[in-house]
């Protein structure tokens, strides 16, 4: 289910919550978040945090997440 899901561009989040939801998985989501990011490119991605004093930088996100279609 998980190698389906990254293979229509599921995000982590959305793997992770139909696991628990449907299969009733009860282990972290940064498993699952590392397991994606190998999935899609050989791989686990790291984390660069981005520090800013108040006011210097805003960040803004657009995008949409894949369309997940419920049978």
């Amino acid at each position: 289910m998980i190698k389906e899901c990254v293979a229509i561009g599921a995000k982590a989040k959305v793997i992770y919550q139909r696991l628990v939801t449907d299969k009733g998985y009860q282990g972290s989501y940064s498993s699952v978040q590392s397991l994606v990011a190998k999935l899609k490119d050989g791989k686990p991605r790291t984390n660069c945090p981005m520090t800013f004093v108040p006011g210097e930088a805003a960040q803004i996100g657009f995008g949409a997440g894949p369309v997940l279609i419920d049978p």
